[in-house]
């Protein structure tokens, strides 16, 4: 599994070791140790700091918006701690929504009319992290593409939404299978299983769902389901053609940083 166990971080795992769909006669995965993902980092020890240095990090990009680190709090502590890795390791905020908060309550609330229909509700919210989050994924990728950038970390409050839209994309345009994408966003059940019940138990304390399912309607809206993704993917290439397309057109992130990419990913 490409998950790494660290204490202090929830759902940290790396996306490499994707097979790619080409023509080529030798197989070509996704390499590994240059992309991970995470939940919130401000959680992060001095043991987890040292472990991410390890692992060859140079950004630990944080997605989330104003009030979410406001109320999390941390950033500097975790700076601090960073500091203490005489800049080899940095934090840069590249929010997708500045002042709205776009955690998985937030969502399971703002489409609660969806939370028996969890896969439509997922695919809108997920519109709007890719018309948002433009700015914010060109940041990170006309980083990444500089031939002197060490591996990255991105992470929002939990590592599902919107950094789950930012793999799906990154994977995508790299030629992974809709499948093995899905797949990939998926492995969210298994990292965030001991925070879920947690974020359910909090939805239950809302009105709209203290009715009847109400519970089973507060679960649809917290998971990471394969479908939710299919059908997000779906909607990337009806509105934008494909991910290189909406990275290139919509993102605006040159073609050769792209291609940098792809060299250094695969």
């Amino acid at each position: 599994p490409p998950f790494i166990p660290l204490p202090s971080i929830n759902n940290l795992r790396d996306i490499g070791g994707l097979p790619i769909s080409s023509s080529s006669t030798t197989p070509l995965t996704v390499r590994r140790g240059l992309v991970y993902r995470a939940a919130n980092t401000t959680t992060l020890d001095a043991a987890g700091v040292a472990k991410l240095q390890s692992l060859g990090l140079g950004v630990i990009f944080d997605l989330r918006a104003v009030p979410e680190i406001e109320r999390t709090g941390g950033v500097e502590e975790l700076e601090r701690l960073l500091a203490a890795t005489g800049g080899v390791v940095e934090r840069r905020w590249t929010p997708v929504f500045e002042e709205q908060d776009y955690g998985p309550e937030t969502i399971a609330l703002r489409f609660k009319n969806y939370a028996f229909n969890g896969t439509e509700g997922f695919a809108i919210a997920y519109a709007a992290i890719l018309k948002n989050g433009a700015p914010s994924f060109h940041r990170i990728l006309t980083h990444f593409a500089r031939p002197d950038a060490r591996a990255i970390l991105v992470h929002c409050s939990a590592g599902k939404d919107r950094t789950g839209v930012f793999s799906a994309v990154l994977l995508s345009a790299l030629g992974v299978s809709d499948d093995d994408v899905a797949d990939e966003y998926a492995l969210t059940e298994v990292g965030l299983a001991e925070a879920k019940p947690t974020f359910i138990a909090r939805l239950m304390e809302h009105e709209v769902f203290q009715v009847p399912n109400g519970r089973e309607g507060a679960e649809n809206m917290t998971t990471s389901r394969y479908e939710n993704m299919l059908a997000t993917l779906d909607l990337l290439r009806r509105e934008y053609g494909s991910a290189e397309k909406y990275l290139l057109d919509f993102v605006k992130l040159p073609r050769a940083d792209l291609e940098a990419i792809r060299r250094k990913m695969i």
